[in-house]
């Protein structure tokens, strides 16, 4: 799943250090340090708070996550997805499609969901601005991540852009696909791919959210 789609099924209202958790193991991939965020650490929620509320926000990414991957709304989905790359004649060489398909379908989701539901998107926002920084980086270095350089540089850019508002616009939803792409060493799209994801996503949208508000 991606960014939205955490928070948006998963989020408590109120408990931005939990909320702030629900991102954190995306967010500190920009974080040098272990592979993953170190979620077995045990801390006292009466008297550290804020970091055993984003040991349990990570907690419950990582076991949604694994959940999600292993649900009949991520294998169908996927499963058309793939159909419809076929139906379109999407040009395959030097992609790698499996992810591709696995990138757009979490992305695509987040779309869905903005588009409903912008109310929960500015909640979203507002809950990550209530965490303070300094907390988040603290808790990274107890779990095995460097918290600077890197992830604060992430963490202010995410919050300061507010880029997930442009998944609506086309080019920019476009755009956060490459930039996923350029990180992951993974081709860029032409414009003759760009334009027939586009198509895809327009015949796809609706009936991905339909599918999540029953499945997920």
């Amino acid at each position: 799943m991606n960014y939205f789609s955490h928070y948006f099924f998963d989020h408590i209202p109120g408990n931005h250090y939990y909320n702030a958790g629900l991102v954190l193991p995306d967010f500190a991939r920009s974080a040098e340090g272990a592979k993953r965020i170190n979620t077995h650490l045990e801390f006292d929620p009466d008297k550290q708070p804020e970091f055993y509320n984003l040991n349990q926000g990570s907690k419950q990414h990582y076991q949604r996550d694994a959940s999600f991957h292993n649900s009949e709304f991520f294998t169908q989905n996927s499963k058309l997805l793939a159909e419809l790359f076929n139906t379109y004649n999407f040009p395959k060489e030097g992609q790698r499609m499996w992810f591709i398909e696995h990138i757009l379908l979490e992305l695509l989701l987040d779309r869905a969901l903005i588009r409903r539901h912008r109310d929960v998107l500015d909640d979203f926002y507002y809950s990550l601005r209530r965490s303070r920084l300094k907390t988040v980086i603290d808790f990274l270095v107890l779990s095995g991540k460097d918290g600077s350089g890197g992830f604060t540089r992430f963490w202010n850019g995410f919050l300061e852009a507010e880029y997930l508002q442009y998944y609506l616009v086309d080019e920019k939803f476009i755009y956060s696909l490459n930039r996923i792409f350029q990180r992951a060493r993974q081709p860029e799209l032409t414009d003759v791919q760009a334009d027939i994801i586009l198509r895809i996503i327009g015949e796809l949208e609706g009936k991905m959210y339909e599918t999540a508000m029953k499945g997920l």
